[in-house]
């Protein structure tokens, strides 16, 4: 996993549960990655 090492990575995706804090979403929920990439990148 490189999301414990690497402070950019701000999400994960994964067909299996993981212990993080980071917000975490099934590998095929296309829907609820795209709704928050889309707002993570918000501008303004």
């Amino acid at each position: 996993m490189l999301f414990p090492e690497d402070g950019h990575i701000v999400a994960v995706a994964s067909d299996v549960p993981v212990e993080t804090r980071l917000p975490q979403f099934d590998l095929n929920d296309h829907d609820a990655i795209a709704a928050f990439v889309l707002r993570y990148n918000r501008v303004g």
